[in-house]
């Protein structure tokens, strides 16, 4: 075994006996190895699971605190920061330690920054200035990690050379660990933490501050995911729950794509927001590659527009004729518009590397939290009761403050008078120092009372901090009031959006949708049908629908609407908003709404409405026009006068208080009847043509007199083939009924129908209903329910159920 000779460095003159040691060299390597190894893992890759800093970043942070560099400070070189860092804690080299402060320093890079920096601090695709061009002082977030240091509140050690204390760790005030994430690699490990939202993290850590039993489901339940400062879209809440379980797992992040209409016919793909660190230029770069290769067809052109004050623009112009959603599937498989985060929350906890889930990492920062605030507490009564001892020792004096004088004039030194007072006002002699340190103007009648007021006020100060200390329910009330005001201060609303489901199969929907899909299509004829769970399909025309069952729910068919493959269709929300959309940009497999058009909370689509020749007039269409109901009995007739410009516009003003309950196309007036049914299950029929079209910012015009405690439950309007077919289906809960719609005579508009259903006892109001043709029935598990047979006798009570019905469809 070869051996190593160590010489012994300590001494300039030693004999040699002392001065050589053998070490066999496998040992000797295996030491210092380790060694090594333990250093980087514990002092420069991993984050302290309590602050989430590396030491380097806790080292830039104090160093600045120390200095004076808060927020409202001026901005200093980059360089001095630097190198006050290196020569006094960190001595490891500049360029690391500004790599560190230019990291913090990045709102692309950290959900919330802790250094403000001034000058090129870089982007996704380019690094900074040089430190002697940068300027930077610490961000507001920081002190809100900094800001308790001088009350005595966590423990400190020495620096390097053993003349300075640093803080070991920071009294952070919000989950920073979770918050701004952070990576690492170490020898024989790694982290990699994804940033999250402030307000999600600041409301789980006050539930589980109140809960310690919450389970992680609850924990989701307000961070339901990871939140990105570049945005993009999530994929696969299973991963994350796995992720946050175990402290590994993984995610794919896709960059937010647009479909906007361009000049001659041609489309264009606008990415607006890009997966977490990574910049416009790979993606570019990635992209113009696969079109010299011709792996990527249909692009025209490429432009970056992106800038600081409109934020990420990348535009791909598409050709015409081309399917822009081909193009934007070719960008995620092609390009890092779609890439895999792998989270890894390896952490230290107690100097040792362990790897946490999301609740572990919450408790850890509560407990951090509340060891700060308990030794906040401590240091500030210390402080209180020791001004509290010398404000009562000089009141003292303030009896008599002749004796005083007296005894400070009549002693020989100051020794003689401090022994005087002491004797004579029965204070001890920090009390006798502080009272011969008091200039003479200040023992006045006025100062007594302000004196005696501190007083009053440091003992009821100290009695608060003293029930902060010895009451643990009063210190956790304390820590929950201050996570409040602190995530007022950091709250931001969320940048990324989640998709649900599973990684893989959301792949395999889009390997199918782009397998679906040619570059080059054919204006051919086809039909676009909406379905009852707020799904769109794209059909050939003549193609027979039906309901579908897709997670054990049904989807009944709401309507379908003739199109072309490169004409557009108008879709309507609930909210009475319509947009403009390409047949194109419609899958031929049923998918949600939401994903072809950007819906508000609680909105959805209920109807369809075709656009005739394209090739024309991009705005003519056939047709009278959107027949709607609301739930307060309105009816109205928009006519089809669609804006020139903007695909997104109004159809119809709703009161306040009101709400749409549905909303048709009416190809025609004449033989179409409009029919509202009730809550109270009056049922009131009458033509359409006593609808007078109205322009798009009209509010319609009285359809139904309701009873008072009465609303709209369902409404339609029926062609003159769909009156002959149709029927009518209500339901109080008990009961259903269902009875042929040519049964109820018509009556004038505005009038209050006929009863439609005979309640019986324990029967109030119609709970569900429909007039339909070829009804098809749903409970609220989504599962169809069997109607009894026609009854034709319109005022009948209904059959009695088993099952309750919660939507009423077309099969």
């Amino acid at each position: 075994m070869a051996k190593k000779k160590v010489i012994n460095a300590g001494s300039s003159f030693v004999s040699p006996a002392k001065s050589i040691e053998d070490s066999e060299l496998k040992d000797e390597l295996e030491g210092s190895f380790l060694e090594y190894a333990y250093s980087v893992i514990t002092d420069r890759a991993l984050v302290d699971a309590r602050d989430g800093l590396k030491p380097v970043h806790r080292r830039i942070l104090y160093s600045m605190f120390n200095s004076g560099l808060t927020p409202e400070k001026a901005y200093v070189k980059a360089a001095k920061v630097v190198g006050d860092v290196m020569g006094n804690y960190h001595p490891h080299g500049d360029s690391s330690i500004y790599g560190s402060l230019v990291g913090i320093s990045q709102d692309f890079n950290l959900m919330l920054p802790l250094a403000d920096g001034k000058g090129n601090w870089g982007s996704p695709d380019d690094g900074p200035a040089a430190a002697r061009y940068t300027e930077v002082r610490l961000d507001s977030n920081a002190m809100l990690l900094a800001g308790e240091l001088k009350e005595d509140v966590v423990e400190t050690s020495y620096n390097y050379d053993g003349t300075l204390l640093m803080p070991d760790v920071m009294p952070v005030q919000f989950p920073n660990t979770l918050i701004n994430g952070q990576s690492g690699i170490a020898v024989g490990m790694a982290t990699k933490m994804p940033t999250h939202n402030p307000s999600e993290v600041m409301e789980a850590a006050r539930w589980l501050l109140t809960h310690p039993n919450a389970n992680l489901d609850k924990l989701m339940e307000f961070v339901p995911g990871p939140d990105f400062p570049t945005g993009g879209i999530i994929i696969g809440v299973d991963q994350i729950r796995e992720a946050y379980q175990s402290g590994r797992g993984s995610f794919k992040i896709r960059g937010l794509v647009e479909i906007e209409q361009g000049d001659r016919g041609k489309s264009n793909v606008v990415i607006t927001e890009l997966p977490y660190g990574i910049g416009a230029e790979k993606i570019i770069a990635k992209a113009v590659e696969a079109v010299k290769n011709q792996k990527l067809l249909g692009v025209a052109d490429i432009k970056n527009l992106s800038d600081r004050r409109q934020g990420t623009r990348i535009v791909f112009v598409v050709k015409a004729g081309v399917n822009p959603n081909a193009v934007v599937n070719a960008l995620y498989s092609m390009t890092d518009l779609e890439t895999t985060f792998g989270v890894n929350n390896t952490v230290l906890v107690d100097g040792q590397p362990k790897t946490l889930g999301l609740k572990d990492l919450l408790q850890i920062f509560i407990d951090h939290r509340i060891d700060v605030v308990m030794r906040r507490s401590l240091f500030r009564r210390d402080k209180r009761q020791t001004r509290l001892h010398l404000v009562e020792g000089l009141l003292k004096a303030l009896i008599d403050i002749d004796k005083v004088i007296a005894i400070v004039r009549n002693a020989a030194d100051a020794d003689t008078a401090k022994t005087g007072l002491i004797k004579q006002f029965k204070v001890d002699e920090v009390q006798a120092d502080y009272i011969l340190s008091i200039q003479l103007r200040r023992l006045t009648k006025f100062d007594q009372i302000e004196l005696s007021a501190e007083r009053n006020r440091l003992k009821a100060e100290i009695a608060a901090l003293t029930d902060i200390i010895d009451n643990d329910s009063v210190l956790r009330k304390l820590v929950g009031e201050e996570l409040t005001a602190v995530k007022k201060l950091i709250d931001r609303p969320r940048a990324s959006l989640i998709l649900g489901g599973n990684i893989a199969e959301h792949i395999e929907e889009a390997k199918t949708v782009a397998q679906s899909m040619t570059l080059e299509v054919e204006d051919a004829a086809v039909e676009v049908a909406l379905f009852s769970d707020g799904s769109i399909r794209r059909v050939e025309a003549n193609t027979k629908l039906k309901a579908f069952s897709k997670g054990g729910k049904l989807s009944t068919l709401v309507d379908t609407i003739p199109a072309r493959t490169r004409g557009k269709v108008v879709l309507v929300s609930n909210k009475g908003k319509a947009f403009r959309v390409d047949a194109l940009h419609i899958s031929d497999k049923a998918v949600d709404a939401k994903s072809v058009v950007s819906l508000d909370k609680g909105e959805r689509i209920i109807a369809l409405a075709p656009i005739a020749d394209t090739s024309a007039d991009p705005n003519s269409t056939s047709g009278v026009g959107f027949f709607f109901a609301t739930k307060n009995g309105t009816v109205k007739i928009t006519n089809p006068d669609y804006p020139v410009r903007g695909d997104e516009f109004e159809m119809i003003s709703i009161s306040a208080g009101d709400e749409i309950v549905t909303a048709r196309w009416l190809e025609q007036a004449v033989g179409a009847e409009v029919a509202i049914l009730s809550t109270d299950s009056s049922l009131l029929r009458f033509p359409a043509d006593k609808i007078r079209p109205q322009g798009r910012s009209g509010a319609g015009i009285a359809g139904i007199k309701l009873a008072e405690g009465a609303s709209v439950l369902a409404a339609t309007v029926l062609s003159a083939l769909e009156v002959e077919k149709a029927v009518v289906v209500t339901s109080t809960g008990l009961s259903t009924k269902v009875s042929p719609f040519n049964a109820y005579p018509p009556k004038g508009r505005a009038t209050g129908g006929v009863r439609s259903h005979r309640f019986v006892k324990g029967e109030e109001a119609l709970t569900g209903a429909g007039i339909v043709v070829n009804p098809v029935a749903v409970d609220s598990s989504g599962a169809k329910i069997e109607l009894p047979s026609v009854d034709s006798r319109r005022d009948n009570a209904g059959t009695k159920m088993e099952a309750t019905i919660s939507f009423v469809g077309c099969g």
